[in-house]
């Protein structure tokens, strides 16, 4: 993995791997009453605003372990067809157009709906 210094904070760059984007941005810190969470600014957990990754990346604050932002987004549910497939944007799924990035490139969602099925799984 390779670092960007920009100071965006974004996936895939901010990782304990690629130095939380080069050390440009804040390491991850813990939010009060939820264990398991740790993000980059704990302050916009649970604010009244669903963090959908315009702002910042949306993952890890909407996840179960943040509480879905704090109560602000509400949980995911599975696409259609896929019982194990939860994405932001279900409609990309089969859409005739390879989203070629987790979690929409992946077993659980079909590979994309087959938009990206790998020819092993063909």
């Amino acid at each position: 993995n390779y670092a960007r210094v920009d100071s965006s904070g974004a996936e895939p760059y901010y990782t304990e791997e690629c130095g939380y984007d080069g050390g440009d941005c804040p390491l991850p810190s813990a939010v009060e009453g939820l264990d398991n969470c740790k993000v980059a600014v704990p302050s916009i957990i649970g604010n009244g605003a669903c963090e959908d990754g315009i702002y910042v990346d949306a993952l890890p604050y909407n996840s179960e372990a943040c509480n879905y932002d704090g109560g602000d987004c509400p949980p995911p549910s599975p696409v259609d067809g896929y019982p194990n497939c939860f994405v932001r944007n279900p409609e990309r799924i089969g859409d005739g157009q390879c989203n070629d990035y987790l979690p929409y490139n992946s077993f659980e969602c079909g590979f994309d709906g087959d938009d990206c099925r790998p020819a092993e799984f063909a």
